[in-house]
Formats: C-alpha cells, sequence, structure tokens
C-alpha cells in the first residue's frame, strides 16, 4: 500500500522553527497505520490547480499547520 500510494506523491516541507525535519522514509508506515491521527493537523486541503497557492500557504509562518495539494485523476 505505502508503495502505491508513494508513486503519487512529491513532498515539500517549508519548517519555521524546527530544529529537525524528519524525511518521508522515516515516518511513512507510521503515517499509513495511524491516518486518523496525522489527519488532525492538516489545515489546508488545495487541489493541483492551486499548487502555487498551497506553496505560499506553506511557506507564510503562522498561516497553516499542514497543507495538502490532491490530485483528484
Amino acid at each position: 500500500m505505502r508503495d502505491a500510494a508513494l508513486k503519487k506523491e512529491i513532498m515539500t516541507i517549508h519548517a519555521h522553527e524546527h530544529m529537525k525535519v524528519y524525511g518521508i522514509f522515516e515516518v511513512t508506515d507510521d503515517i499509513v497505520e495511524n491516518w486518523e491521527k496525522y489527519a488532525l493537523i492538516v489545515s489546508d486541503v488545495l487541489p493541483f490547480d492551486r499548487a502555487l497557492d498551497a506553496l505560499e500557504l506553506a511557506r507564510t509562518p503562522g498561516a497553516a499547520e499542514k497543507v495538502v495539494v490532491v490530485n483528484e485523476d
């Protein structure tokens, strides 16, 4: 399941005042197994055609917790 999800996923991380940012492969299994817990920190979901808006939102301190861009194809 993880491999199928990763084939369509690109992750860009904007970190503000974080001492350590973990790589996606270090946390992927936990995200898959506990997705309900992680869904609580997603503050914004935008369609792919608004990806540039999502990047702006993600890089603005205090504007969002986690921004997810989805491609509905």
